[in-house]
């Protein structure tokens, strides 16, 4: 990530990891508009957007976030279709 923004990595032997990270930016404000409430193992989190976890893993570029991505691309094949306002793809 570019110097100054700040990060935390969860792991849970249980749950696996997760980042944390502390808003810093106009992006990373929008991209949390955007962001779903999940759990992580009880605790309700919000959770980015697919696209906006790609962007902060192409902007960080740290050692394995080229081939994150490209995990990522690879398990959602559908993630370029235009999504309608109530949240269903062209396609479905």
């Amino acid at each position: 990530m570019p110097e100054g923004d700040w990060l935390l990595r969860v792991v849970h032997s249980r749950y696996g990891s997760l980042d944390v990270i502390a808003s810093e930016t106009a992006y990373q404000d929008e991209a949390l508009t955007r962001a779903k409430v999940t759990t992580f193992g009880n605790i309700p989190l919000r959770t980015l957007a697919v696209e906006d976890v790609i962007i902060h893993k192409l902007i960080a570029d740290r050692y394995k976030d080229e081939a994150d991505v490209d995990d990522i691309l690879r398990t959602n094949p559908k993630l370029d279709e235009p999504i309608s306002a109530s949240g269903s793809t062209n396609g479905a």
